[in-house]
């Protein structure tokens, strides 16, 4: 999985879409490698409603923060007015969005970003940063409780492209996660 800074992280609920984002600028760690320190670690949460910003806010992490981390913050966020409100820097926005999907913000951004490339454009490096970000729902599930998990339409072509029964299971998590199967078999060589 690309790092939490290295892209985008998106959360859509009907009209509502919240990006989160770095904060930090190029000169913020230019100024840190010069000065031998830690660059900080900084995120934009964009609030936008039918399209339009509507709130930003900005949290500076005192510790280095990891997808998982981040990802709790990001559905934290959208859950509590509250524990938002001591992040504002500007606009507002009195709403709530419940993220109850099992896969990590992260994991999914990166499922939908190569989901929606073209399959003759995936290549090596869209898959080798593919990772779930710590234990989901599914990292624990194995045979029938995966196949439970998955489109019906999905299990026939997996158990035909995988031998061994651990390696099924990997690929029904990652179809359960959501990536697409025709780009799970294309990337097989990648992810397993």
């Amino acid at each position: 999985m690309a790092l939490w800074y290295d892209r985008p992280v998106k959360i859509r609920r009907g009209n509502v879409e919240a990006v989160l984002r770095d904060d930090v600028s190029e000169e913020e760690l230019l100024w840190a490698a010069k000065d031998h320190e830690e660059p900080p670690e900084r995120c934009r949460v964009i609030i936008k409603v039918d399209g339009n910003v509507v709130a930003e806010y900005t949290r500076t992490f005192d510790r280095p923060a990891d997808d998982r981390h981040v990802s709790n913050f990001l559905k934290k966020m959208l859950l509590d007015p509250a524990y938002r409100a001591q992040y504002l820097a500007s606009g507002s926005w009195n709403g709530v969005v419940v993220d109850d999907d099992p896969v990590n913000v992260a994991t999914r951004s990166d499922v939908a970003r190569i989901n929606s490339r073209p399959m003759a454009k995936l290549r090596f490096k869209d898959f080798a940063t593919l990772k779930v970000g710590g234990r989901d729902a599914f990292s624990s599930k194995h045979g029938t409780e995966l196949d439970a998990a998955i489109p019906q339409a999905s299990i026939a072509p997996i158990e035909m492209a995988f031998g061994s029964e651990e390696m099924r299971d990997q690929a029904k998590r990652w179809v359960a996660r959501g990536l697409q199967v025709v780009i799970l078999l294309i990337g097989l060589q990648y992810l397993l």
